[in-house]
Formats: C-alpha cells, structure tokens, sequence
C-alpha cells in the first residue's frame, strides 16, 4: 500500500481563509448587533445565516480531497469523512492529464475552491467529469468501465502512474 498527498493550492487556501473570515465576521455582527433581539423574519434571517455558513464550510472541509491510497485491488481517495473507493475491476485506464484538457471546465454542481475542487464539472473536451481534487494542476483522468471520469490532483502525479504500473492491473495506464 502507498499513499501519496494532495496539497491544497494557493488559491484554495485563500478561498478557504477568505470564508472563513466572512463567516466569523457575520457570525460576530449577528450577535453582537442589537437587530438581533428583534422577532420575525429579519431576525430568523440574520440567525440561520451563519449557521449556513458553518455547515457549508464545515461539509466542505469533511468532505475535501486529503490524498490517494493505492494498494494491491483499489484506489482510494481519502476524506475526513466518506472516502471514495474504485476497485481496479471498474477502472479502464488512467492517464496523466495535460492542462490543456482541463482549459473551459465548468463547475455544473460543486465547490469551486473551498478545501479544494470537488463535485461534478464539465469541459467540451472531457465531457462530465467528477473531481476530487485539491489543487488545479497534477491532473490524472481515472476512466471507469462505466465510463464515468473521475479526476484527481496527487503532488506527485507520476509517481502515482508509477505505482500503478507497479501494481500490474488489468487496465491501462498511461503516463
């Protein structure tokens, strides 16, 4: 078994400080400010906005890429919480991805740099993809016999395509 990191890249950290931020200076002006005594929707309002706040960066946090497991029948991608397995069975290859293939991908349904890059994108390229990422380089392109695409950003990129090769699977690897 190897693991290999996945760092957050510079703009994902100030994403993530940036909304931390906002949401502890909101969190502080709701309660601090006399509006808050009021009843009604205002005050519902400026209650359950931080709270929101905190569930969406705390969700985010649990649920962003940490690094890749490989060993010996699986990759995994690890989170705090509900990693994601793909058993080699269901791989059909897995590539090194140029940044090129990645130029136009559109956020569809996901986080776009809080804790990282992870949720359903597409590009005109690639088509639909799901990514499981924490920074916007080192891409690989793990395509399912389901043909579902998955893609993910170890730091050290070949290294993993290595590894796999290692591991003699009955997919393709390419570098």
């Amino acid at each position: 078994m190897r693991s290999f990191k996945s760092s957050l890249d510079k703009t994902s950290i100030f994403i993530s400080a940036m909304v931390i931020m906002l949401s502890l200076g909101i969190a502080c002006i709701v309660f601090v400010t006399e509006s808050s005594k009021e009843s009604g929707l205002s005050a519902y309002l400026e209650l359950i906005t931080p709270v929101f706040l905190l569930v969406l960066c705390t969700g985010a946090y649990l649920l962003s890429p940490l690094g890749i497991t490989i060993n010996s029948t699986e990759i995994t991608i690890n989170r705090k919480i509900k990693p994601v397995v793909i058993p080699f069975k269901d791989i059909k290859t897995v590539r090194k991805l140029e940044p090129s293939d990645m130029k136009g991908a559109i956020r569809t349904m996901g986080n776009g740099g809080l804790w990282g890059y992870t949720g359903k994108y597409y590009n005109r390229k690639m088509g639909s993809m799901s990514f499981y990422c924490s920074q916007r380089e080192n891409y690989i392109l793990i395509e399912l016999t389901s043909s579902k695409k998955v893609i993910i950003t170890p730091d050290e990129p070949n290294e993993l395509i290595a590894e796999l090769k290692t591991q003699k699977p009955t997919f393709t690897v390419e570098s």
